[in-house]
């Protein structure tokens, strides 16, 4: 039995547990820090919203009540107290990144070992919800399992079947390593992003995307378009402006 805060929430095996927003909250909050105190889950409930103190230990007795099955959760005055009797994926993710660095150190890491990593972090920490602290956690916890994919990612001992998942839950993962000499010089020329997933396309814009293009071919391309975007495998993304699309089509027909 796992309680799920990553990709969605759930507990598994369980189907007829309904919480509110503010009750997801505090039971993960609960799941990180186990031992707080009423004001510190006051200013993250607080967020945007009015909560007094009696209100949000109103929260903790209907949400021990809904899920005491699963979490003991207990106030003492103004300490709250929590205990998971199962596990829970946000606690086992911080042991599973610290055996996949170790394994991985001494070189004795398999595709096992990180399809064990990916059963556990199957998405982002609750993407459905927006609140301030809920969202700083949820980046810390991308910067960290970012930071091992990544390393995992260039690895020759990570088969491609692995790596495919990798891109599904980190599709940035892609991103070209850029030659620094070749970006600058591209910089002299252009705008030039490097595995930017995320831009803006002005309502005068278009979106060309070109593979394996030739040196002297990609000169030619460049001059007619406002930006550059280079990703993995030799894919190149250009927002040009709609006089010039055509010509740039053009082009790369001859």
């Amino acid at each position: 039995m796992v309680v799920r805060f990553l990709g969605d929430f759930s507990i598994d095996y369980c189907t007829d547990i309904r919480l509110s927003k503010s009750e997801i909250i505090t039971l993960a909050y609960c799941a990180v820090k186990e031992s707080f105190y009423i004001n510190q889950l006051h200013e993250i409930l607080g967020d945007g919203e009015y909560y007094d103190t009696s209100y949000i230990k109103k929260i903790l007795r209907i949400l021990s009540t809904k899920i005491s099955s699963y979490v003991k959760i207990e106030l003492h005055g103004n300490k709250v107290i929590s205990e998971f009797k199962d596990d829970c994926d946000i606690k086992l993710i911080v042991m599973e990144v610290e055996r996949v660095e170790e394994k991985f150190r001494c070189g004795t890491l398999t595709d096992a070992d990180v399809e064990v990593l990916l059963s556990i972090y199957r998405g982002h920490f609750l993407p459905f919800l927006e609140n301030i602290w809920v969202e700083s956690y949820r980046n810390t916890l991308k910067s960290v399992i970012f930071s091992l994919l990544s390393k995992l990612y260039l690895s020759n001992s990570i088969s491609s079947a692995m790596k495919i998942k990798m891109l599904r839950i980190f599709p940035e993962l892609q991103m070209s390593f850029v030659d620094l000499k070749t970006l600058k010089h591209f910089s002299e020329h252009i705008d030039v992003s490097v595995g930017d997933f995320v831009f803006e396309i002005g309502s005068e814009d278009r979106v060309l995307k070109l593979k394996n293009i030739k040196p002297d071919m990609l000169w030619k391309i460049i001059r007619g378009s406002n930006k550059l975007f280079l990703f993995g495998d030799g894919e190149i993304v250009l927002v040009v402006s709609s006089e010039v699309i055509c010509d740039l089509v053009d082009v790369m027909r001859k």
